[in-house]
C-alpha cells in the first residue's frame, strides 16, 4: 500500500482476515463510516490501523490533578495513574487528554 488510506472490505479470507484495498475518501471519518457500512456496523468488527501522525506525550507526575484527563477503567483497575505512565494529548485540541499505561506506551511508542 502507498501513503493513501485503506478501507476494509466485508469479505474475509480463509483465516478470517479482512481484505484491504485502497480508499480515496477525504478523511478518516469517511474511512470509518465505510468500514461500518461494509461490516454491518457490528461492534466485534475490528480492523488494524497504523497511526499516521506524531503523538504528543509527557510523563504523569505523582500528585497531579487528573481532572480532564481520561483514564480507562482497565488502567484504573490496574493501579493507574502510576509511575511510568504517560499523558497524551490531541495535537489539535490540547484539552483532550488521556492516560497511556507504561506497558502499552513502551510497546507502541518511541520518542523522536
Amino acid at each position: 500500500m502507498t501513503g493513501r488510506m485503506a478501507s476494509l472490505q466485508g469479505e474475509r479470507d480463509n483465516r478470517g482476515h479482512v481484505a484491504v484495498q485502497e480508499f480515496d475518501g477525504s478523511s478518516t471519518l469517511d474511512l470509518l463510516r465505510g468500514i461500518l457500512r461494509k461490516s454491518g456496523g457490528g461492534m466485534d468488527e475490528w480492523g488494524r490501523f497504523r497511526r499516521r501522525n506524531i503523538s504528543e506525550l509527557r510523563p504523569w507526575v505523582e500528585g497531579e490533578d487528573m481532572t480532564g484527563i481520561s483514564v480507562s477503567s482497565v488502567d484504573a483497575a490496574a493501579g493507574s495513574p502510576q509511575a511510568g505512565d504517560m499523558i497524551a494529548r490531541n495535537p489539535a485540541n490540547h484539552a483532550d487528554q488521556w492516560l497511556i499505561a507504561e506497558a502499552y506506551c513502551a510497546a507502541n511508542f518511541e520518542q523522536i
